[in-house]
Parts: structure tokens; sequence; C-alpha cells
């Protein structure tokens, strides 16, 4: 398998005001959940901090899948999409495209190509221009794992015609081409994925797992090979759950991530002292997404360049 570049996009979730949190959980994470408690030691889990010395994130933009509320729709529902700006403030909004704006969730966690971005759900797979203008449905149904949660683009996937990979919690690891043909399979190491970000400085994926910890999976062999019992930990309250996970290329070598908590945040993250440390530490962030959107559910995360925005 050849290793290959990813530039991220950024998806998150969000609606009108609703009554109560809403999060969009793994339905077996509590298996998951009970081995983590074992063998990490919560006193050690430091809350993230910000580096004193703070990375210029300027020029990119975050895009933001979210449930909304219509009573008026026959369906209840009207899902749209939120641009962030560069500093997290919310900028303007578009529709998801047609079977997703109406979906229970709609869409789920995001990537960039560096020219347009994509969203998964159950019904498909979605792009739209970096604006969020001309949304299509490039691939329709669930994918080999079921909904199209966890992605991330590799332009030089399949011989340089590009790939995505793909994940929907505790599923395991997949490679498809860009029309959803599966290129390579890998078994669950241990994860519940909501987030991938493709890592150009080895071609490997790092992936946003249960309870907010962030590993890194080999694409050679779908082994997690960064894992220090259980991986960095991003620092949110425990026992939320993870969201999607985006950013390397655009972000210089960092991590964006969206946790479901309450309320619903995300926070760009310094990737080597994080690693480093064992717990997050902040950039950007934390964002509080719910109190600029309404929304109580937010999901996924991408980013994008501005240079690709008309």
């Amino acid at each position: 398998m050849n290793k290959r570049t990813l530039i991220a996009g950024l998806v998150l979730f969000a609606g009108a005001p609703v009554a109560a949190q809403i999060n969009d959980v793994d339905p077996n994470s509590d298996t998951k959940i009970a081995r983590r408690a074992a063998r990490v030691n919560p006193a050690a889990e430091r809350a993230p901090v910000a580096r004193s010395n703070p990375i210029d994130l300027g020029g990119v933009v975050y895009h933001g899948s979210a449930r909304g509320l219509e009573p008026a729709r026959p369906s209840g529902r009207l899902n749209r999409v939120h641009i962030f700006d560069a500093a997290g403030v919310l900028t303007t909004s578009y529709d998801q495209i047609a079977g997703a704006i109406d979906d229970a969730w709609g869409y789920r966690d995001g990537m960039s190509d560096g020219t347009s971005v994509y969203f998964g759900w159950s019904g498909g797979l979605a792009r739209h221009d970096a604006d969020g203008t001309n949304g299509t449905l490039i691939i329709a149904g669930g994918g080999p794992a079921g909904t199209w949660r966890a992605l991330a683009h590799d332009p030089s996937g399949d011989g340089n015609r590009g790939s995505f990979w793909v994940a929907n919690f505790g599923s395991g690891l997949f490679e498809t081409d860009m029309t959803g043909t599966v290129l390579n399979t890998f078994p669950n190491d241990g994860w519940s994925l909501y987030g991938l970000s493709y890592d150009p400085t080895d071609g490997n994926l790092w992936g946003h797992s249960s309870l907010g910890d962030v590993i890194k999976i080999d694409t050679d062999t779908g082994f997690v090979i960064f894992n220090p019992d259980p991986g960095w930990f991003t620092g949110f309250p425990t026992g939320t759950a993870q969201g999607g996970l985006s950013g390397f290329e655009e972000l210089g070598g960092n991590l964006a991530a969206v946790m479901q908590t309450t309320p619903d945040q995300y926070g760009v993250y310094d990737t080597a002292l994080s690693q480093a440390a064992g717990s997050g530490v902040f950039i950007l962030g934390p964002i509080d997404m719910q109190g600029q959107t309404g929304s109580n559910g937010h999901l996924g995360i991408a980013v994008v360049s501005t240079e690709a925005c008309p």
C-alpha cells in the first residue's frame, strides 16, 4: 500500500435549540469504557491547556453539519452545515443535500480534498464546494462499515486517483476508491471511531476513539501504533462522547477534535505536545459550538483552506 496525503475539512453538528443534550454514541461502547477505566488513572487525565506560543491558524474555515429541528417540515428536520472562521466564529450556513436534510442525524464526520468538502451519513457520501455550494450525492447508500462516519481522504490512494478511509464506531477500518469500492480492510484493533485524519508525515491515520482518546493507526497493518494506554486524551469531561477529527495537513500538523459534551465544543490541539503529555494541549479553544448554533448535538470536523473558497 502506498502512503498518502490528506487535506482535511471540518464538520460540526447544529440546529435550532432543543430541550436536552443529544449525543450520537456507540451503542456498544460500554465494554470499551469499562476496559479503558480499568487501564487508566483518571487523576492522570489532566485538563487541556493553551500553549504559551500559539500557532497562527489563519487561512482556514471550519464546516459543521447540524441536526436541526423544524416542526413545520413533514420530517421535523432541517439539517444544515455551518461555516466557522479561523477564530471559531460562525459566519454562514447552508442546507445538507436531499436525504440528509431530513435524516434523523444528517451528516456525521467530514473531510476535504483541498478543493471540496465531503460529509458522510447513513444514506451515502456527499460533496460540496468549499463555500458550501453545489452539494451532490457521490456515493449512494451505506458504506462498507454501514454509516459513513469517521472519514479521511487520501489524494494519493488507489494509484493517485484518490481514496477514502472510513470506519463506523467499533467496525473495522476500510479504504475505498472514489466510488466506494473496497480496496483494503482491517479488523478492529480496540477502537470506537467517530473521526479520522490522515497524517502525510508517515502515511498513517489519527483516530478519535471512545471517551476522547486520540490514537494512531498504521495504514499498512491496521494496528494501533501510538497507544500509550490508551493514547492522548483530549481533556473534555470523562464520559462524554467522541466526535470528528480532522485538519492535520491544513493546521500545520495539528488536529481539530469535537467532543459531544455539555455544551458541545471543539478544540485545535498541538499534536506533538499533546502526544508527549498524554493530554490535549490547546492551540485554539475550546470553542463553544452549541452557544453559537443553538444545536445540542455537534458531530464531525473537517478543515479547509480559505484559498479553496471562491
